[in-house]
């Protein structure tokens, strides 16, 4: 496993361009979700974008798994229910009271469209990724000897198939699987 930390990277040098490269959804957060506030996060978001872009211009293909996509979409949706019920005297009780809600259904639409629009653009959408119960039964089994949850199990185990695949993460959990190529901040 090698940890190769944003600061401390030289694209051309440690990666090959025929290297994959797969998204986690916390730095498609930071890159599309539009919501860092604090200093550490803008720089955070800034040092991810500069990979991304580093990785583009090295001819690197870029992937975001469809599982990927719909956790980021709920966690932007769990975001723009927090923030409303932050902003407004008048609070939605639940998530769900602010789902039925039609006009915060079309703006959070809107936001997600636009967020799968930047996507689209710049990386390679895949559906690689598929949940069979033998899955849910290998996580659950070795659950004490990994630290990811359902979803970057999946993703881990479904790259690391290939020869030549980095995980842009923030995410510490894909350093619990020391066969891993983890791109982290």
């Amino acid at each position: 496993m090698a940890l190769l930390t944003i600061n401390r990277i030289n694209i051309q040098n440690d990666i090959s361009e025929f290297s994959k490269i797969v998204i986690d959804t916390n730095v498609l957060f930071f890159l599309h979700g539009g919501y860092s506030q604090t200093t550490r996060e803008r720089i955070k978001a800034g040092a991810y974008a500069n990979l991304i872009s580093d990785l583009i211009a090295n001819h690197n293909e870029i992937f975001v798994s469809t599982l990927t996509l719909q956790e980021l979409f709920h966690v932007v949706e769990d975001k723009e229910y927090k923030l409303y019920n932050a902003t407004h005297s008048v609070v939605f009780a639940n998530k769900k009271q602010f789902r039925a809600d039609n006009v915060q259904r079309q703006l959070l639409k809107r936001k997600l469209l636009s967020i799968y629009s930047q996507i689209n653009s710049l990386y390679t959408i895949t559906d690689y990724c598929e949940i069979k119960l033998q899955d849910v039964t290998e996580f659950l089994n070795t659950y004490d000897s990994h630290k990811f949850d359902p979803l970057d199990y999946i993703l881990a185990k479904t790259f690391n198939c290939f020869a030549n695949v980095y995980y842009v993460t923030d995410d510490k959990d894909f350093l619990s699987k020391p066969t891993l190529e983890v791109i982290s901040y």
